[in-house]
Parts: C-alpha cells; structure tokens; sequence
C-alpha cells in the first residue's frame, strides 16, 4: 500500500472511504452456515466505519468509511469475527491472509460501488433482490 501524500498545510486531509474485498480461507463458503454469518454480519454492520457491507458464503465487500490505519483496522476486524465465528462453530482458518481495497474516489463512485456490492448477491442468484439477502447493510450517510 502506497502511503497518502500529506495535504497542504491549510487544506483538509482527504477523508476518502475505501472499498475492502476479504476472502475467506481457501475460499470457502464459512458463510453459509448461517450461524457463523450473523455472528460476522453483526459485527460489520455495526462497526463504526461501515458505509455498506455484503457477506457473500466465500468473501466479505466491506465499503468503509476512511481509516486512519486501514491495515490496523482490517487485521483487527478479522481477529475479531475470527472469534465470533469460532464461538459459532466454526472451526480453523476464516479469512485469507491478504485482502484487496481501493480508494472512492471522487465521490461520486461512491453510490455506483454501493450498488455493485448490495447487488452481488443477486447476481449470484442468493437472493431475488438485495433487500431479502440478510448478510447485506447500507448506513445512509
């Protein structure tokens, strides 16, 4: 990951959000046991940088709002629903080592990408729209 170049002195910091693709193991669906995916769901709906979120049964898209640190914030992430998964009965490995993310920007992708994510469920035939998929969340913002 490139390092954000410093703002002018004056100007303000940019505060892009960013979109996180995670994979799972192997790429394996953990997530349709359903236990396991509300134990991860509840945990990414209700972090406090969440934009937009959809947890397909072999990754997560993960549209966040601008971390400071997004590698701390991600490895802390996977710690966390690493355990939430594992008191759900998961047992091993959840997450891939490695996850892609790419900056928002401008502003106006913001919306596009947001619809891309709440609509790979249906896309992939999970659900008929992205409102009846229950792994899928969007804070209006």
């Amino acid at each position: 990951m490139m390092p954000e170049e410093p703002a002018a002195r004056g100007a303000p910091c940019p505060s892009l959000p960013v979109h996180v693709t995670i994979g799972t193991h192997r790429r394996l669906p953990v997530f349709a046991d359903e236990a396991v995916a509300l134990n991860v769901y509840l945990l990414v709906r209700e972090h406090p940088l969440t934009l937009a979120a959809v947890l397909m049964p072999n990754h997560l898209h993960w549209l966040l709002a601008r971390s400071a640190d997004l590698e701390r914030t991600v490895e802390r992430f996977k710690t966390h629903s690493t355990r939430r998964a594992e008191a759900a009965g998961h047992q091993g490995r959840l997450w891939q080592p490695s996850y892609f993310d790419a900056l928002v920007e401008p502003e106006s992708r913001l919306r596009r990408i947001a619809a891309y994510l709440l609509t790979n469920p249906v896309a992939a035939e999970l659900a008929p729209s992205w409102g009846e998929y229950p792994w899928a969340c969007l804070h209006p913002s």
